[in-house]
């Protein structure tokens, strides 16, 4: 601390005396006064404008923040030390080190792209001519879809079956539609009918019922003609025809419909401009990219790439233990 005390008060002697100059090679005379240093180290000046721009920093727009002399000198102290350091890490090295340079690419690379992109990001809006447009197009994208409960019963046929055996599902498969038409119309599901004739181990014991469906869910369960069949059934109650499927035979009663019911634009207007925008962003980011890279040549080995096996997950090391 001694140092910087003697350090503090021969900047103080200098700035009162004014006979601080750079290096004994310029004079005050030759210089304009914001260029006329303050402070020399090695070959580095600290000037009045440096010294000024540090209090416009620091001062965070406070009048007085340094109107003492003694602020001012701690200011530039500060300013000596970082130059000190900064000097004595380039010639320990450190300008070499792999982690400092990379560091230092990083903030080049943000401040290129922060002063040659991001103004053209800036530019980017979304009109409401734009919305709608979007809106109109995907109004699939904001609506509930179409659900259907229905009841089921199923008669499996085997891959391998002969034609005498599929004869006889397909039998049973009609006796079954016909004590389902019989059914009292009460009667919401297949009920007893279902348990007796149905495969779908997964409904025969609620009467078939399936709960409510979407398309997507019913083709992947049952395939394309079931679900085009039960998605035809229009009234409540209505039966199919005995539906021929890769899985075997169906017959399928329309229990409930909800029909797809879209959201208003108001209500998804800041969600479509969000995803709008975002998209002219990425847009734009592509073209920028796709210039500075046409200007370069880049190559990429793809083969030794796809060989390239990402490095093993480190065990991580256990936490301290907590000190009793």
């Amino acid at each position: 601390m001694g140092r910087y005390r003697a350090l503090r008060a021969g900047l103080s002697a200098a700035m009162i005396c004014g006979i601080l100059v750079p290096g004994g090679s310029q004079t005050a005379a030759a210089v304009g006064d914001a260029d006329r240093p303050i402070a020399v180290i090695g070959s580095v000046n600290v000037t009045e404008k440096d010294l000024k721009a540090e209090m416009e920093k620091g001062g965070f727009g406070l009048t007085g923040r340094f109107e003492r002399p003694e602020q001012r000198e701690a200011l530039l102290e500060d300013m000596v030390r970082s130059e000190v350091l900064y000097a004595t890490a380039l010639k320990d090295g450190y300008g070499r080190k792999p982690a400092i340079l990379d560091a230092l690419k990083r903030i080049i690379i943000n401040q290129y792209r922060q002063d040659n992109l991001e103004p053209e990001l800036a530019k980017i809006s979304v009109s409401d001519d734009e919305i709608q447009a979007f809106y109109h197009e995907r109004i699939s994208d904001f609506s509930t879809p179409q659900l259907v409960r229905a009841a089921v019963i199923e008669i499996s046929v085997p891959a391998k079956a002969s034609d005498e055996k599929r004869k006889e599902l397909l039998k049973r498969a009609e006796d079954a539609r016909a004590d389902a038409m019989a059914l009292d119309r009460a009667t919401l599901s297949f009920g007893a009918v279902a348990v007796k004739y149905s495969d779908d181990q997964a409904s025969r014991y609620r009467g078939g019922d399936t709960g409510l469906i979407k398309r997507g869910d019913a083709v992947v369960r049952w395939g394309n003609e079931m679900t085009d069949a039960l998605f035809s059934l229009r009234e409540i109650g209505q039966v199919s025809p005995v539906i021929l499927s890769p899985g075997g035979y169906h017959i399928v009663k329309l229990i409930e419909t909800k029909e797809s019911v879209s959201r208003p634009l108001a209500e998804v207007k800041e969600l479509i401009r969000s995803r709008l925008f975002f998209e002219k962003k990425v847009q734009k980011e592509n073209e920028f990219y796709g210039k500075l890279t046409s200007e370069l040549k880049v190559e990429i080995n793809r083969e030794l790439l796809g060989k390239l096996q990402p490095p093993e997950a480190g065990v991580r090391p256990a936490p301290p233990a907590m000190p009793r």
